[in-house]
């Protein structure tokens, strides 16, 4: 639970970030180079969040099948067949 937690928590600031970085730009006419750099920075942002998502599900996935298994080990043989499929 507390990965899932963090993980919103990360995907949360993360958008903040973006949010308050656009609003902060200057009003002025910008430099055609500024749209580019700013799409780089946001799509490198998206990316860390999504790779830290990934990681997090990963070992959320890992740690599920750990505990599936130890409450199969205690079970019968043709419910442990179930379980595993």
């Amino acid at each position: 639970m507390a990965v899932t937690f963090q993980m919103l928590a990360v995907q949360h600031s993360t958008s903040k970030q973006i949010h308050t970085w656009q609003s902060n730009r200057p009003r002025r006419h910008r430099r055609p180079d500024n749209s580019c750099t700013r799409l780089r920075g946001m799509t490198r942002a998206a990316t860390i969040t999504s790779e830290m998502a990934m990681e997090a599900t990963r070992l959320w996935g890992t740690r599920w099948k750990v505990r599936t298994r130890r409450m199969v080990a205690r079970t019968s043989p043709f419910q442990r067949n179930v379980a595993t499929t």
